[in-house]
């Protein structure tokens, strides 16, 4: 069987600095608690790795609480990180208040919407989300916003938006992106929108990959069942492809009966998977043609 990897592969630019500052903290402060407000990607191998240092915690919640979970820390020497999703600036500053050393990781697409949000709240416009509002991001967004934010997936999400005057639309950086340029129609005069395509270019760029590619025997899709660009790239590969299998990095099984008679596959990866994982599959593939 012929194997076919998409490129971009494993992990994004930021997914990466994310990883890498995030190491060079752990190891850098040995002696002090670390706390991860959230996990830093949408990870759980990397998360579980991480905790093997006995100075570290990951703190979360189910409602993705990010001064909740800040406000239950009773240590002191501590270190702060908060994920690449971007938080609730209380939290931050309850941190700060508090002393403790603090590191915001937030990834600098998240932080680029969340900055256009400020402005555009300030310039006198509501702002429409596009996302997930149970997402960490989309919760980040509409600490932001507040009252002046509205989160939606749907048109009737938007039932008191659409009498607004002036709009700015903007979407969580993980969403399908053709879902999030056909809500376009849904805005209409007289009100003076603005549309920004925030959706951040790694997931753009392995969605129009998916969208693009030729038709394949087989697709495997790399991601955490977390990973929200992940389940978004499944979706649009749904779209093209006739068999698409999701693969969770963390319990690889490959039923060699979908292998029988198929001559091409693919392999797509989400932004938060690492270059260890796709080689893990890989090899795990390889073993189950021969």
């Amino acid at each position: 069987m012929n194997i076919h990897v998409s490129h971009p592969c494993a992990f994004c630019p930021g997914v990466k600095r994310v990883v890498e500052k995030t190491l060079k903290i752990i190891d850098d402060y040995k002696s002090s608690h670390i706390y991860l407000i959230g996990s830093i990607v949408h990870n759980t191998e990397l998360n579980k790795q991480l905790l093997k240092h006995k100075n570290v915690k990951i703190l979360e919640n189910k409602n993705n609480d990010r001064l909740a979970l800040v406000k239950s820390i009773k240590t002191e020497r501590n270190v702060i990180i908060f994920s690449a999703h971007g938080t609730d600036q209380k939290a931050i500053d309850y941190a700060d208040a508090k002393g403790w050393k603090i590191f915001d990781l937030t990834c600098p697409f998240v932080a680029r919407i969340l900055f256009k949000i400020e402005n555009a709240i300030l310039s006198g416009f509501h702002v429409a989300y596009f996302g997930d509002k149970n997402h960490v991001e989309a919760i980040a967004a509409k600490a932001k916003g507040k009252d002046n934010l509205t989160v939606y997936r749907t048109k009737k999400d938007l039932k008191k938006v659409l009498d607004k005057p002036y709009v700015q639309v903007v979407s969580q950086t993980t969403m399908n992106e053709q879902e999030y340029i056909a809500t376009q129609k849904w805005f209409t005069p007289p009100a003076i929108i603005k549309f920004s395509n925030t959706i951040c270019a790694s997931s753009k760029q392995r969605q129009e990959n998916a969208l693009t590619s030729k038709k394949y025997d087989l697709v495997f899709v790399i991601s955490d069942p977390k990973s929200h660009n992940g389940v978004s790239l499944y979706e649009v590969l749904k779209q093209r492809q006739k068999h698409v299998v999701f693969v969770d990095p963390l319990h690889i099984k490959i039923n060699r009966k979908i292998l029988k008679n198929k001559k091409d596959c693919a392999i797509f990866t989400s932004s938060s998977v690492s270059q260890e994982q796709v080689d893990r599959f890989v090899k795990a593939l390889n073993k189950a043609l021969a």
